[in-house]
């Protein structure tokens, strides 16, 4: 099973390639990426996790049906994510191997530039996780 964090946005950014919204190595870190914003005083990038019914349905398959109620999709600002993304750059070092470091740096690179650019023009985000 190959599963990824996806970086979605309310509106659609001229330029934004789907490759660039997606991050295998970003969830497969995700606990020891929310322990290094814990560090760095940032808000953690799952608390920017948010799921629709659809999007739980593709996830949890036939385990949906017993739960009671999915709240509803929650928008962040695209800067608050920049903050974090940039803070985790600067922190992950020496945190991680030297070959799932490059493609984690390559990936959250990659989410830097799509937040740096929704930041810029009011597009908000969230984050859900994909299979």
């Amino acid at each position: 099973m190959d599963i990824a964090v996806m970086l979605l946005l309310d509106r659609n950014l001229p330029g934004i390639s789907p490759d660039d919204l997606e991050g295998r190595q970003i969830f497969a870190e995700q606990k020891l990426l929310d322990n290094l914003a814990e560090k760095c005083g940032v808000q953690p990038l799952s608390d920017f996790t948010s799921m629709d019914e659809v999007d739980c349905a593709d996830f949890l398959g036939d385990d949906i049906e017993g739960l009671d109620e999915i709240p509803s999709v929650e928008w962040f600002d695209a800067s608050q994510g920049l903050v974090t993304v940039e803070a985790l750059l600067e922190a992950i070092g020496d945190e991680v191997t030297a070959d799932a470091n490059k493609e984690l740096e390559a990936e959250l690179e990659s989410f830097r530039a799509v937040l740096k650019s929704a930041a810029k023009v009011d597009v908000r985000f969230r984050y859900m996780i994909a299979m």
